[in-house]
């Protein structure tokens, strides 16, 4: 056996809307969460230059998060951009109340690479972990090469229907793809470990 994860039944679009549509819910879940613990409003999200419409949209699973719109939204709450996708029975943070900030355009646009960049080598690492080549990846996921590629150097956005998908293929759950490997219950076997 090569260590690559065998798969009968790859998602069907249905599927994969389902998961996408539910992973939307639980990422405006902890949004909402994050608010509340800082006590604030949509209304003081709005003097912080987040509309209302988006932070209900979000906050209700309506809309998914895009890099630069998370990097937004984890300014204002004072929380890193990967503290959204945390799953709250995992994660110990309480956010301050005082620590928001207005998100310049500068801010936005740094803290969006550097989130890209996190996400891309947190897919390539979880692939290889696995031993999935980008090729198999894009095989088992039903994903173009080019977006595989794009996602891990960081060239594009995980739009939430590719993170399922590819979450999927590799034997994660969504938010995986989001967190920096310290954060993650996810251990990297040593080699040799469990060999017999």
């Amino acid at each position: 056996m090569s260590g690559k994860p065998e798969y009968d039944i790859f998602l069907t679009d249905e599927e994969v809307e389902r998961r996408t549509t539910a992973f939307a819910r639980r990422v405006g879940a902890r949004v909402r969460e994050l608010r509340e613990m800082l006590e604030m409003t949509a209304d003081d999200m709005a003097r912080y230059g987040i509309n209302r419409s988006t932070v209900s949209r979000v906050e209700n699973g309506h809309l998914n998060l895009t890099v630069k719109t998370a990097v937004r939204f984890a300014i204002v709450l004072g929380v890193r951009p990967w503290e959204l996708y945390a799953p709250s029975e995992t994660s110990e943070l309480r956010p301050k109340r005082g620590r928001s900030a207005r998100p310049t355009a500068s801010a936005v646009l740094d803290g969006s690479k550097r989130f890209r960049r996190q996400i891309g080598g947190r897919v390539r690492s979880l692939r290889a972990m696995q031993g999935i080549s980008p090729i198999a990846l894009s095989e088992l996921a039903g994903v173009t090469l080019s977006t595989i590629i794009d996602v891990e150097r960081a060239a594009s956005n995980l739009r939430s229907s590719t993170a399922v998908r590819l979450a999927d293929a590799i034997g994660v759950q969504p938010h995986e793809l989001y967190l920096p490997t310290e954060q993650s219950g996810i251990r990297l076997a040593a080699p040799g470990e469990g060999d017999e």
